[in-house]
């Protein structure tokens, strides 16, 4: 027997599933359900479900109502309920309002509103910032910093905590630009290598192209 609250990441479908490793989280008691259940999903061709959790208490605004769960591989939902359920609670959606409406026969009707969320944030394409620009607009180019994580230490760095010779103990910023000059110096004395070209006789030369 578990009481949870109605996660925002649902859905609805025909039978009812949450994920299997939120069962064992939870150490609920698992089962053999009633009848076998076939899914089709879009990873893979379909999945036979054959464990699940009945008799589990669902919470939603304050208000228990009990549903049998089937446990199920999956990760983008925290359960998905199941439209036998949604119908036995009398359930009406309306997305516009982002409002659920439960009018239970053996319970008293209650109405579950989602986070509505504040202002969305306009996103525009490069395409179109590119025009914007060119059309005379003004572009700021911001660098966020988490305030909240503290100084970046040498042994917290990929590939770097592995050089702790070469790298200072802190890290101040990227390096100062610098010229560097780049010669070969020859040893007096040295002359350049003389090689002997490389020569092939006619009739191995001959052999050579019988071959090819």
């Amino acid at each position: 027997m578990v009481e949870q609250d109605l996660p925002e990441r649902a859905a609805a479908s025909r039978s009812r599933f949450a994920p299997s490793s939120r069962f064992d989280k939870r150490q609920m008691k698992m089962s053999m359900p009633y009848v076998v259940v076939k899914v089709f999903i879009p990873l893979k061709n379909s999945v036979v479900v054959v464990i699940g959790c009945p008799d589990c208490r669902l919470v939603v605004d304050g208000h228990e109502s009990k549903i049998d769960l089937v446990a199920l591989e999956m990760y983008d939902f925290d359960l998905i309920v199941g439209m036998n359920w949604l119908t036995k609670q009398r359930v009406t959606m309306n997305c516009f309002r982002k409002a659920i409406q439960f009018r239970p026969l053996d319970g008293v009707g209650f109405e579950f509103v989602g986070n509505r969320g504040g202002t969305s944030i306009v996103v525009i394409s490069s395409l179109e910032a590119t025009c914007l620009l060119e059309s005379g607009c003004q572009g700021y180019l911001v660098a966020v910093v988490d305030t909240s994580v503290g100084e970046t230490k040498l042994e917290n760095i990929a590939v770097v905590c592995e050089f702790p010779d070469v790298f200072p103990k802190e890290l101040l910023g990227l390096p100062p630009e610098r010229e560097i000059e780049f010669i070969i110096e020859l040893a007096l004395g040295m002359e350049p290598i003389s090689k002997a070209l490389y020569m092939m006789a006619l009739s191995e030369l001959k052999e050579l192209k019988v071959q090819m």
